[in-house]
């Protein structure tokens, strides 16, 4: 048995998700057919690898640099009910002490062994997690903010930020941003690109990747 050590506060969201995937493998003396390989359509919006460098700037000129690991290769699961591919990626250093604990789980679900993929994409800052649905060619089509509070979404086309155009973004905001609240409260992310920039409590901060 290997043990691999992650960021206390990553720890809980990510062995939620791989428990998730364990409860299906129970199944595998039923599979009925084989686990059809990653469909890489969230990867087009969420674009990262394994030792990727994700660096953002706040308007304060504050830097905050994510280390990313892929602590496993793509994760397969084959049921008689369904099929279950993902992508799981931590941030594993911080700098500097603004830094927000951060991962992103990127999701194939063929339910019932139908062909019909179902894409989605979980992330998680600071004790806090997005989830985004029904992915399109524009843009995921429903979503989940965190602590149960409601989800703001909003599609941009030729996006500009920070001297880019990006052809397609969305960004979704909670509509709990009082500005005594601490944590992410908005995430931007842009086909292609994946998060491009993020807003966090206190003090309204606008983190813009680099």
């Amino acid at each position: 048995m290997i043990i691999v050590r992650f960021p206390s506060k990553a720890n809980a969201f990510l062995i939620f998700t791989i428990s998730i995937f364990l409860l299906s493998a129970n199944s595998f003396c039923s599979k009925t057919t084989p686990c059809p390989g990653y469909d890489g359509a969230v990867n087009r919006w969420f674009p990262y690898a394994d030792k990727e460098i994700l660096v953002f700037k706040s308007t304060g000129n504050l830097y905050d640099t994510l280390y990313l690991s892929m602590p496993d290769s793509t994760m397969n699961f084959n049921t008689s009910r369904s099929c279950t591919v993902a992508k799981s990626f931590i941030a594993t250093n911080k700098n500097p002490s603004n830094y927000p604990d951060f991962s992103i789980t990127l999701t194939s679900l063929d339910v019932n062994n139908s062909n019909s993929t179902m894409n989605y994409a979980a992330i998680y800052f600071t004790d806090q997690i997005f989830t985004l649905y029904d992915l399109n060619t524009e843009g995921f089509g429903s979503f989940t903010a965190p602590n149960g509070s409601n989800a703001l979404p909003r599609t941009m086309l030729n996006y500009s930020l920070n001297g880019i155009i990006y052809p397609v973004a969305q960004s979704i905001t909670t509509d709990s941003t009082s500005i005594k609240k601490s944590g992410v409260y908005k995430i931007t992310y842009a086909k292609n690109n994946g998060i491009i920039a993020f807003e966090s409590n206190p003090g309204g901060v606008i983190w813009i990747k680099q």
